[in-house]
Order: C-alpha cells, then sequence, then structure tokens
C-alpha cells in the first residue's frame, strides 16, 4: 500500500473524511546538524517526500550522517519545483528561516515560475 492508501485506511478507521485530492507535499528542511532537525520523524511521517539536509563541515558531526549535505540551493529547488505533474504553475511554497535564506529561495522560486502569491514565507532570527 501506498502511504497515501495507508492514510486513508486510517482516516476511515478513525472516522475522519478520507476526500482525497490530487496533491503531493515535499518537505526540503535543512539545519547546521542533525540534532537541530527538530520533528524529523514526525514530519518525515506525513509528507510524501522529504529531503534533510545539514551544513556542518565538521567530521564529528558528519560522522554517521547518510541525509544530504549543504544548503537549500536552485538545484534542489529545481528538482522538486519543476516536478512532474504538477511543475511550477501547481506549486505552493511555504518557507521558513533567517531573512537571507528566505529571500534568496523566494527569488529562486520566482525563477522558475512559481508565482509570488504562491510563496509563503515566515523570517526569523
Amino acid at each position: 500500500d501506498s502511504k497515501q492508501q495507508q492514510q486513508q485506511q486510517q482516516q476511515q478507521q478513525d472516522g475522519q473524511p478520507t476526500q482525497q485530492f490530487d496533491t503531493t507535499s515535499t518537505l526540503l528542511y535543512c539545519s547546521k546538524t542533525p540534532n537541530e532537525l527538530l520533528f524529523k520523524e514526525d514530519l518525515a511521517g506525513i509528507c510524501d517526500s522529504t529531503v534533510f539536509s545539514i551544513t556542518s563541515d565538521d567530521s564529528k558531526i558528519l560522522e554517521g550522517w547518510e541525509g544530504r549535505v549543504g544548503r537549500i540551493d536552485k538545484q534542489l529547488l529545481g528538482e522538486y519545483v519543476n516536478k512532474k505533474p504538477h511543475g511550477p504553475k501547481h506549486t505552493i511554497c511555504y518557507v521558513c528561516g533567517p531573512p537571507k535564506m528566505t529571500d534568496d529561495i523566494n527569488q529562486i522560486l520566482q525563477e522558475f515560475d512559481v508565482a509570488p502569491e504562491d510563496i509563503r514565507f515566515e523570517k526569523w532570527w
């Protein structure tokens, strides 16, 4: 069974509505160290796909890390924004992080033709 079918079965058991939408969710989550990836397992469980990335170059921190290393960049965003069948015209993005990062990602998303009104962001720091 797919993740979506399993969720639908659980919703039926819980007496919740099971209306299906033609949507997918992808989480691109970046932090300096694996310990800063808060709620990693929970988030991985509710998204259709996830990419967890760390930015540390400390070999002790990288020891045992099997995920991606590096910031969320144009190449990574492009892999997901341009994914078929939806593509940038049917993509809604939520960006959260420091102002420089959110500004940079907002600009990249618009370069990929994601409409500005479909980019939501929260700046903190």
